[in-house]
């Protein structure tokens, strides 16, 4: 959608890459990981590593790039799951650890794709898209999700996130592990999953959504079931402010 990041904004560039086959381990702190192809999974297993302008074409594994690690930035990569043949199947596309930057990636076809385990992260100007339910796996699709007890902050600024199956969420803010907290959702496009947003419950605390788009191009409530879910205007610092309808331009009330 036009002004959102897409196939032209995000992910490598026109680069010749170095193919790498099978899993690939980066284990030196500082490491730099640039113009690879990687058919396999991307184990980042140290601190302050950076990822530029790589792909990760994942077939059979939990993650597609597992970075929990501290301080790890990845940035205008892409990662997705080899679908050629149907038992291909990668849970996650990035888990990434504490104080994660991810920035300007193209993220597809995983029931998740921007998973968090770190206390804080920053999300921005991602194509997240094509997030799918894959036959007998009973997976939760989310194309970001956050399950609480992470003292934050967690910023999402910029980012088009879609899911064309009718569950679970674009942003889904769960207090599973415990509250969520210190969340901004800014200037987003949501589009699609049974809510387009889960709102963190009524435990949440200085949740923000403000300026943030919601679609209709899988259903016309924007998710299946509604645009929002669970988010408690009356909780602590919380705020909803100025979310619109793309076709429209009207305002969003949220609820619990």
């Amino acid at each position: 959608m036009a002004g959102f990041p897409g196939p032209e904004s995000t992910g490598v560039d026109g680069t010749v890459l170095r193919k790498i086959d099978g899993d690939y381990h980066v284990t030196r702190s500082g490491t730099i990981v640039e113009n690879l192809d990687i058919h396999g999974t991307l184990f980042i297993e140290a601190p302050d590593v950076t990822v530029r302008n790589t792909r990760v074409t994942c077939s059979g594994s939990w993650w597609v790039v597992q970075a929990k690690s501290p301080r790890v930035t990845i940035e205008d990569s892409t990662f997705t799951v080899d679908t050629k043949d149907p038992d291909n199947y990668c849970q996650y596309g990035i888990v990434a650890g504490d104080k994660a930057r991810i920035l300007r990636n193209d993220i597809s076809n995983t029931p998740d794709g921007l998973s968090f385990v770190g206390d804080s992260a920053h999300v921005e100007d991602n194509w997240v898209h094509n997030q799918i339910a894959y036959p007998g796996k009973q997976d939760h699709v989310d194309a970001a999700q956050v399950n609480g007890g992470g003292a934050g902050p967690y910023v999402f600024r910029g980012n088009h996130f879609s899911v064309p199956g009718s569950q679970t969420g674009c942003l889904a803010l769960f207090a599973d592990f415990g509250p969520v907290q210190n969340v901004l959702a800014d200037g987003n496009l949501f589009d699609g999953a049974g809510y387009a947003v889960y709102g963190g419950t009524a435990s949440a605390t200085n949740v923000r959504f403000t300026n943030n788009w919601f679609a209709t191009s899988f259903y016309p409530k924007s998710g299946y079931w509604g645009p929002v879910t669970k988010f408690d205007a009356t909780g602590e610092k919380n705020v909803w402010h100025n979310n619109r309808w793309v076709h429209s331009g009207k305002l969003i009330k949220p609820f619990l």
